[in-house]
């Protein structure tokens, strides 16, 4: 039985919007704006292109800030020779970019030196859908990305260099990839409507399939096209969520992943827009943890900002004493004048969200005294 909705208008309040240019290169990949702090400073980082006066195309990375002061601008700072899909950044110290031809560029952007720090450039002969950074509990860090080539790569990055460390056959092409927050697992999702989930050896030197399970019978009928194109851990790894093309993000106790090849969903968000216009293109769960909020990208005109907390009840085993209702704020963004969505983000103290559109980002903030002046309970 699908669980009753509330509409809400209260969880986040537009703040602001600059001008700022973001270039998707894939109908699919829009995981393309990212923060980072740097000195207490914070940047929001997205992939573009523009095409110069001789007609020939510059591929870029396009960086705004800093956030919130008054010199705040947009800025050409890494060029490109190649398209790219996917970024990620690392604790105010690496971005990484990947793209069609099957390359990888890590920058350190604490540095004046505009070129890459690292060049990988044979991850794999086709697109690299995604990468992600993540931190293995050993302490290595490590960079992981997932190909159309049916492949998901380990690599370690040290002073001394990048090292790939094991690459894995996935099922299907593997479009996302996302690690759990205590470093231990990863979370691929691709061109079917299963998940997979990884475990990184002690010695953070291989990957081993623990857990496939489908989230195929948490959609609504007529909502099952059998793509995958993103997932997300909460901020403590208590829940993770997957999101469709057909536009539905279903979310799960991860320790019930872990346990049974057959989860039972804790709630199944169905966009309220058909058609491609509701394909969910990126998830995030807000980093700070006690605002329970999961952000939606659609493919255009709407994020999705949903309640988590009747869902954490749940993972916590509180089924006897809390419904699941799901409490969700539909966030229309304009797309005639600003494009279509190309990705979202939370600025470092999960605050503010970003939605990246082609041509602005797009500010809005959780409203704080609204967002505690409703018990979960209430919600029930």
């Amino acid at each position: 039985m699908e669980a009753p909705e509330l509409s809400c208008k209260t969880l986040l309040a537009h703040t602001g919007q600059v001008s700022h240019y973001t270039r998707i290169q894939h109908w699919q990949l829009r995981d393309l704006v990212k923060s980072s702090t740097v000195d207490g400073q914070t940047f929001l980082w997205t992939v573009s292109s523009r095409d110069n006066t001789d007609g020939a195309r510059v591929d870029y990375i396009n960086r705004y800030g800093p956030y919130g002061q008054p010199g705040a601008a947009s800025e050409v700072y890494y060029e490109l020779s190649w398209p790219p899909t996917t970024i990620d950044v690392y604790d105010g110290r690496y971005l990484a970019v990947g793209g069609h031809m099957g390359i990888v560029d890590i920058y350190d952007i604490t540095l004046a030196d505009r070129n890459p720090i690292h060049h990988i450039g044979d991850v794999g002969n086709q697109t690299v859908n995604n990468l992600a950074f993540i931190r293995h509990k050993s302490g290595k860090l490590c960079l992981f990305t997932c190909s159309n080539d049916k492949s998901v790569r380990l690599f370690t990055i040290d002073e001394s260099g990048v090292e790939l460390v094991v690459r894995k056959t996935h099922r299907v092409p593997a479009n996302y990839i996302t690690g759990s927050p205590d470093g231990e697992h990863v979370l691929v999702v691709g061109d079917s409507e299963d998940a997979t989930m990884y475990k990184i050896s002690t010695a953070c030197d291989g990957l081993r399939k623990v857990r496939q399970f489908s989230f195929k019978s948490g959609a609504p009928a007529g909502r099952n096209d059998g793509v995958s194109m993103a997932a997300a851990f909460s901020s403590d790894g208590m829940m993770l969520a997957c999101g469709t093309q057909s536009g539905v993000t279903v979310v799960f106790s991860t320790r019930d992943v872990l346990a049974s090849s057959t989860p039972t969903p804790l709630a199944t968000i169905a966009s309220s827009q058909h058609n491609s216009h509701g394909a969910v293109r990126t998830i995030k769960f807000c980093p700070r943890g006690d605002y329970d909020l999961l952000i939606i990208g659609e493919h255009d005109r709407a994020v999705d900002i949903v309640d988590t907390r009747p869902f954490r009840e749940l993972a916590r085993g509180h089924d006897a004493e809390i419904n699941t209702v799901i409490r969700r704020q539909i966030v229309p963004v304009e797309k005639d004048n600003h494009g279509a969505i190309c990705g979202v983000c939370w600025l470092k103290g999960g605050e503010t969200a970003v939605v990246a559109q082609e041509r602005r980002l797009f500010f809005a903030d959780i409203n704080i005294p609204a967002r505690h002046s409703t018990s979960v309970t209430e919600l029930a």
